[in-house]
């Protein structure tokens, strides 16, 4: 994975490992002189790179990490690029997020979308949360997903990354959310996470070692109850 962006954070940040064994090309930047904007050119150099590396079926996904300006994301949505992932924490100096898009080209690829479109789905309540400006709120917008449901075998897989200690605990916040909701009478540990949920309080060191902490107590329950 060392030296590809894209790959690096589907499989660690989103901790989905199927994304770093498919074949993707990333696509770093994208630019078009200022005298012939606005009249379809991205679009179309998008479109060429597509037919290209389908053609040849040595590529599984194209895809692009980049800063969520809206009218950014507006273009890569428009050329039929579909939000996967998000950084947790906006940029000091712009106030904006990173956002990870992928076109989807083979039917390993169309799967492992799907999958990160469910997990996008859940972790995306967390940004609402997590960005706090007025831009970024338009950008939450934008890349609202729809797609709900996620296999019970992927969530207890992301469960096992952080109780290991090597996953990523933001990834996996919503469906421990979710699961102590669904507790009658909560832990001060719980209690404590919980209340950080609806007002933080705790350090970024201190959530983590928490949440660790937390999903581990899951797993070792005779029964998970992992449905969303």
């Amino acid at each position: 994975l060392t030296g590809h962006l894209l790959a690096q954070i589907l499989a660690q940040q989103a901790g989905i490992a199927e994304a770093a064994g498919l074949h993707m090309q990333r696509i770093q930047r994208i630019a078009v002189h200022p005298q012939v904007q606005q009249q379809g050119v991205g679009a179309t150099i998008l479109r060429h790179l597509c037919q290209h590396y389908g053609k040849h079926k040595q590529t599984d996904w194209l895809g692009a990490s980049f800063a969520a300006e809206p009218h950014v994301v507006r273009f890569w949505l428009a050329s039929g690029y579909q939000p996967v992932w998000a950084g947790q924490r906006l940029d000091t100096a712009t106030a904006l997020p990173s956002l990870q898009v992928v076109l989807p080209i083979s039917p390993a690829a169309q799967c492992c979308t799907k999958l990160l479109q469910a997990h996008f789905f859940h972790y995306y309540a967390g940004l609402q949360q997590a960005w706090q400006s007025p831009l970024a709120t338009a950008i939450l917008t934008l890349v609202r997903p729809t797609y709900a449901g996620i296999p019970n075998a992927l969530v207890a897989k992301l469960l096992s990354q952080v109780g290991n200690a090597q996953g990523n605990v933001y990834a996996i916040r919503p469906y421990l959310y979710q699961h102590l909701l669904r507790i009658a009478k909560h832990s001060s540990k719980a209690q404590i996470w919980l209340a950080h949920s609806w007002q933080p309080s705790l350090s970024h060191k201190q959530f983590v070692a928490l949440t660790r902490e937390l999903v581990v107590e899951w797993q070792q329950q005779d029964k998970l109850d992992l449905s969303s």
